[in-house]
């Protein structure tokens, strides 16, 4: 087993080991965006998110999903989520490294909103929470498994 430190996930998961640090996102995001891009789509072929999104730009809300853009850089890098199951080593459902914090502004209109989640904060930590196989199960946005061996 090797303990993850660092790895890039997508919003979509509960991993959220993030390091943004190196700013490889960020920069890639930089050059590729709308206003120095504009016919540049982040579109990953047959996923839900991209469904979402061409949704959003038919209505004029595509600006409000910074997800896809981050769903397509970790396509095109081949770049995975790190997905932990905390229930199996808290006896916990609905556990999370992470919760949204359902902030006001964009998406949220309530102020107490947040409180449907804080309950699923982990608050006790463990170092087998971040040690995962050398081969870990990797599967394809579809759900498929992928039998390739991970990069290190």
């Amino acid at each position: 087993m090797l303990p993850i430190v660092s790895v890039k996930c997508s919003a979509f998961s509960n991993c959220f080991f993030l390091n943004f640090t190196d700013g490889m996102f960020q920069d890639w995001y930089h050059t590729h965006k709308p206003s120095v891009m504009p016919n540049f789509r982040p579109y990953v072929p047959g996923t839900i998110v991209t469904q979402w999104y061409q949704r959003f730009e038919k209505t004029g809300k595509a600006w409000t999903m910074w997800t896809m853009w981050f769903v397509h850089y970790m396509h095109i890098n081949q770049l995975y989520s790190v997905v932990s199951n905390l229930g199996v080593y808290t006896g916990r459902k609905n556990i999370s490294f992470v919760i949204n914090r359902m902030e006001l502004g964009l998406h949220i209109f309530r102020k107490d909103a947040y409180k449907v989640y804080i309950n699923r904060l982990l608050n006790v930590w463990d170092e087998k929470y971040i040690m995962f196989p050398m081969e870990p199960t990797r599967l394809d946005w579809d759900g498929s498994y992928v039998p390739t061996h991970i990069r290190y």
